[in-house]
């Protein structure tokens, strides 16, 4: 079972967000599903048995906003990159293919690079094919982890991709500690320490160490999207952030093809042609899920 929190300032300090976000932006400020779960990275890897054709295909999901860390917070469990990399090693292992089933807002950019590295790296030694299965949105950060990691996309029609870009915000206090009587004094040494200091008046510095930053973490994020999927950097921040569904995602090469969890099971499959795993996926072999 799910649990849902708002996900507004307060609870991204609480689960020690950084001040650079790759989160798609209707997430805040909205209620958003937690898995009610305990931060044990080692748990949680299902298995997938094809009923015909044979093989076994470790299940990896990717659920809510993610951290540069799983904690038990925010009255539930959000995930973590450190969590998400030793799911992704067990499922390397116990499967012959691994699977991926994504419905993540996206979340911080800290840890995300070093996870998805250490990821890659096991997926390269293993051999092993990996197949992302967007289970209604894979947007910002979780679409990060998919291009990197999937040798294919699978969506449905209805489902989202994308919101590729990374955000970053201040917020400044002033007025709302005066008007409850309170003035603050912070005292700086040098004039550039803690510029953005929320009980302190926003300046133009902190604007703009705030925006390289962002900028930073983005073009990182283009580069990546690049070259998991062959696609020129300028178109892709030429899609503004935007979120696209379906059969519109696989026509600007944000996902490969519409399908089912069942076909995107079967693509996962080793040792199969390409051209025949997506034969085996249209004739939707059927699947059965152990604990």
């Amino acid at each position: 079972m799910k649990k849902f929190v708002r996900l507004d300032a307060e609870a991204l300090a609480k689960a020690g967000a950084s001040s650079v976000l790759a989160i798609t932006a209707t997430a805040i400020g909205g209620s958003v599903a937690l898995a009610a779960a305990e931060p044990d990275a080692a748990e949680g890897v299902d298995v997938l048995d094809a009923a015909s054709g044979g093989g076994r295909i470790a299940v990896v999901r990717v659920d809510g906003p993610l951290a540069q860390r799983a904690a038990a917070d925010l009255c539930a469990y959000v995930d973590g990159y450190d969590a998400l990399s030793a799911r992704f090693a067990l499922a390397i292992e116990a499967g012959e293919g691994v699977l991926m089933i994504v419905d993540s807002p996206g979340g911080d950019v800290a840890g995300l690079e070093e996870a998805v590295g250490r990821m890659k790296k096991a997926k390269a030694a293993s051999g092993k094919r990996v197949v992302a299965y967007v289970d209604e949105l894979a947007a910002s950060a979780a679409y990060w982890v998919a291009a990197e990691l999937a040798d294919e996309i699978v969506i449905p029609q209805a489902a989202r991709v994308g919101s590729i870009g990374c955000i970053g915000a201040m917020i400044d206090m002033t007025e709302a500690a005066a008007a409850e009587g309170v003035r603050w004094t912070v005292v700086r040494e040098p004039s550039g320490k803690a510029e953005s200091h929320p009980y302190a008046p926003d300046t133009a510095l902190a604007q703009e160490r705030l925006g390289a930053s962002v900028k930073a973490a983005a073009g990182r994020f283009y580069k990546a999207v690049s070259n998991a999927r062959d696609l020129p950097t300028k178109a892709i921040r030429g899609m503004n952030g935007a979120l696209f569904e379906g059969r519109e995602a696989v026509s600007m090469g944000l996902a490969d093809r519409i399908g089912t969890l069942e076909q995107a099971a079967a693509l996962a499959l080793p040792g199969k042609p390409k051209n025949e795993s997506r034969k085996r996926a249209a004739e939707g072999d059927t699947m059965k899920l152990h604990a």
